[in-house]
């Protein structure tokens, strides 16, 4: 009986002892195999490696492989372990095979662990080898082979097994000793990476050459012995060399890596919609400008170019590399808020012509212009007079830009960039003022893309879409609501206006080749030369371009057009052919537009003509500038019915320019008429269209200014009359001060007070203005 109760008991010990083995057993794998830090590392579109950064712990540990190369595969199983896909995580015959090795040897020559165990080895952290921690690793790994198919736990295996040195992981070995991706590697190459797991810290490439070699030969022939490769390949693989030392990960785009890591995460691979090639391409191109570019200490660069159909962006190129890391070359310029300078002027005009307020041929003033406290100046710093809309959008005129903008009103215009995602418009519209379009306020390459391939992609829409795909630089891109901030008529005529921008260097002849491609494009150059900008766009790509200093320092050749736009130019030959916009039907219709105000015509336009342009033009105001005027029978003077005989009275349409836009547009355009006077017989006119005031202008306070021994100096008074030859006589509170001829300029010294200025001509016209000294 006691007999029985003893072995009861022992039975019970032993069943206890096995539920406690299975419950361990069963329960010992954590939940997330491994725990340590990994790369952080970027891929282009087609899976190339961009760029890459070392794992928090120092080591070069790639993320977890998607698969294992079939070349790899049969070297790592051939060399670590042949039984690999017949064992349940322990090979039996491996570990007897084990015991005798090392009692024959008399030393520890062989552990007869499998590749799962390797892993739970890897797992665990690499613990102290004892006979215990074996049969921990014997359990673990026939609990692994439960749970994880063969491939997986040979992904594990070659993502974590040491290569040698800081190099952790299979794909991270082929970059750094081959610098190609696994799934490239020659069988020579494959065979030299699957004997290193074995003993890492005694030999690697760069150290134990011999025995390295003699041990991936000895791979090499079993692999041939066993009819994996031919006797060709075995011997063609014995002649390559072996690697001599770990090469640097590629670093292709690492302000790209940096952005990525920001937006998704450290330590994880991010496969991008970044064009290797022509990311490549980039990199060499704006290296060799920036060479150039540096004699003038300008050091900085970036590009930023997309797909306007997908959204992609194929090439981030946050600044220039390969340069070592001097001058600011770790920042990324594409995100940093810089002076936009003129590179919003198109989304002006663009709104202008939207709303009906203009033509791209309507005439716009280019005249002396003065605000509260603001002047703004064209940047070749004279007045043409009159310009049409386009050619002043081709030009960058900046004193049109500024008065277009207060027709428009700068807080509409304020509210259409924020609408296109201009993000760092963070003040209220006044406090950038008329300024705003001319770089008073700040932007960066990656909002204007934006902005850009916005209205490039909709250009094109037959209909009204409803969404649109968001720029993104990975393939699972949100597909966003689609609201157009201008209409298809209105961006068409925007781009064809840029399309005549005058190209830099080479590309200046461009319209002489039929296969030249057409490119809508603008520059910007903010104040003070600190940025330079140039934006492309065709119907299949926008490239932008920054060019200046990351500190902000200044330099005279930081100016879109000369350092920005030849960059940009040889991008786009980078690319692949490009197409242009077509006309949107739609949205467009003909009207009678007067070919020399570019206003729509009137009765008294001699010269009208039919133009396609946006329908929004119907709302575009008739033209003003011509007038019937009264002539006497020689055309040589103005006459009416009071002083001439109406019998001989010739009338005619004539083309008016208002004074002050009439005396700078004159000087450039021989063909103009001036209007003529009126006749000495006639009644004196009060025509404030025959004189013009420069300078005061109305409501004027003007400031004395005080010369170095304390005393007043002199105001320039300047003013325009419509006939060359005609005198003005000038007063200042009904005291004569003086008269001018042809240049109507004259200095005066007036005391501090209110005053009226009274200008009159040999004609007997009368111009009076007010103004303050103090």
């Amino acid at each position: 009986m006691i007999q029985n109760v003893g072995k009861k008991t022992w039975f019970k010990i032993i069943a206890g002892l096995f539920v406690i083995i299975f419950i361990y057993w069963f329960f010992c794998l954590p939940k997330v195999y491994f725990q340590l830090p990994t790369s952080t590392i970027i891929e282009s579109k087609n899976g190339d490696l961009l760029s890459a950064r070392i794992a928090e712990d120092g080591q070069w540990r790639f993320p977890l492989l998607d698969s294992v190369p079939d070349k790899f595969k049969h070297c790592i199983i051939q060399f670590e372990d042949r039984t690999f896909d017949l064992h349940w995580g322990v090979s039996i015959r491996s570990l007897f095979r084990a015991i005798h090795q090392n009692i024959s040897q008399k030393k520890v020559v062989s552990g007869g662990s499998t590749i799962t165990m390797q892993t739970i080895r890897l797992m665990r952290g690499n613990p102290a080898r004892t006979f215990w921690q074996k049969i921990i690793e014997a359990l673990w790994a026939t609990r692994l082979e439960f749970s994880e198919s063969k491939d997986e736990i040979l992904k594990y295996y070659a993502t974590y097994a040491p290569f040698g040195g800081n190099v952790v992981g299979l794909e991270t070995a082929s970059w750094r000793y081959y610098k190609k991706p696994s799934n490239q590697l020659t069988w020579s190459q494959s065979a030299t990476l699957a004997v290193l797991p074995n003993a890492p810290s005694l030999i690697f490439p760069g150290k134990n050459h011999k025995l390295l070699l003699k041990k991936r030969n000895r791979l090499l022939k079993r692999l041939m012995d066993i009819h994996i490769i031919s006797k060709e390949t075995y011997e063609l693989s014995l002649l390559e060399q072996l690697p001599k030392k770990p090469h640097p990960l590629p670093q292709k785009s690492p302000h790209l890596l940096n952005f990525i890591s920001k937006q998704k995460g450290k330590g994880k691979k991010h496969h991008t919609t970044i064009n290797f090639a022509l990311q490549i391409g980039i990199n060499k191109l704006i290296r060799r400008h920036s060479k150039k570019l540096r004699r003038n200490n300008i050091n900085n660069i970036a590009v930023l170019v997309t797909n306007v159909k997908t959204g992609e962006i194929i090439s981030y190129n946050g600044n220039v590399t390969g340069l070592g890391f001097k001058h600011n070359e770790a920042v990324d310029v594409i995100h940093a808020p810089r002076s936009s300078g003129s590179i919003l002027k198109p989304f002006l005009y663009c709104q202008a012509f939207d709303e009906g307020f203009i033509t791209p041929h309507s005439l716009l003033p280019d005249i002396p212009t003065y605000y509260k406290g603001y002047t703004p100046q064209n940047y070749v710093q004279n007045f043409a007079g009159a310009v049409p809309a386009n050619k002043c959008l081709a030009k960058s005129l900046n004193i049109p830009a500024v008065r277009l903008l207060e027709k428009v009103e700068l807080n509409n215009f304020y509210q259409k960039l924020k609408n296109l995602e201009i993000n760092t418009l963070t003040k209220p519209a006044e406090h950038y003022g008329l300024s705003i379009v001319l770089g008073g306020a700040e932007t960066n390459l990656w909002d204007l893309n934006k902005a850009y391939r916005k209205m490039a992609w909709y250009a094109n829409k037959i209909k009204t879409p409803t969404t649109y795909p968001s720029i993104s630089l990975t393939s699972n891109r949100a597909v966003i609501p689609f609201s157009p901030d201008f209409k298809q008529g209105a961006i068409n005529l925007t781009f064809n206006s840029m399309l005549e921008v005058i190209r830099p260097g080479d590309e200046s002849n461009w319209k002489v080749f039929n296969s030249s491609r057409k490119v809508a494009w603008k520059t910007g150059t903010s104040f003070g030369f600190r940025d330079a900008w140039a934006i492309g766009i065709t119907p299949e790509y926008i490239v932008s371009v920054w060019v200046g200093n990351a500190t902000g320092e200044g330099r005279p050749g930081i100016v879109g057009v000369k350092s920005a736009a030849p960059i940009l130019f040889d991008i786009y030959n980078l690319l692949p052919e490009t197409t242009w916009f077509k006309e949107p039907l739609s949205d467009f219709k003909t009207f009678k537009i007067c070919k020399e105000s570019g206003f729509r015509a009137n009765n008294n336009c001699p010269n009208a003509k039919g133009i396609r342009l946006n329908k929004q033009a119907k709302d575009v105001e008739m033209c003003s500038f011509h007038k019937l005027v009264h002539l006497n029978k020689e055309q040589t003077h103005q006459v009416n019915s009071d002083c001439y005989p109406v019998f001989e009275i010739k009338k005619e349409n004539w083309f008016v320019l208002p004074g002050l836009m009439e005396h700078y547009y004159k000087t450039s355009h021989a063909n103009y008429k001036v209007l003529p006077p009126f006749s000495a017989e006639c009644s004196k006119t009060n025509n404030s269209d025959v004189m013009k005031l420069i300078y005061p202008k109305k409501i004027s306070r003007i400031h004395l200014p005080i010369n170095l021994n304390g005393e007043l100096e002199k105001v320039s008074f300047e003013a325009t009359h419509r006939r060359k030859e005609g005198v003005v006589f000038w007063h200042i509170d009904e005291e004569f001060i003086g008269s001018t001829q042809n240049i109507h300029q004259i200095n005066i010294q007036p005391s501090v007070g209110n005053h009226v200025l009274k200008l009159v001509d040999s004609d007997g016209n009368i111009l009076k203005q007010k103004f303050t000294t103090y």
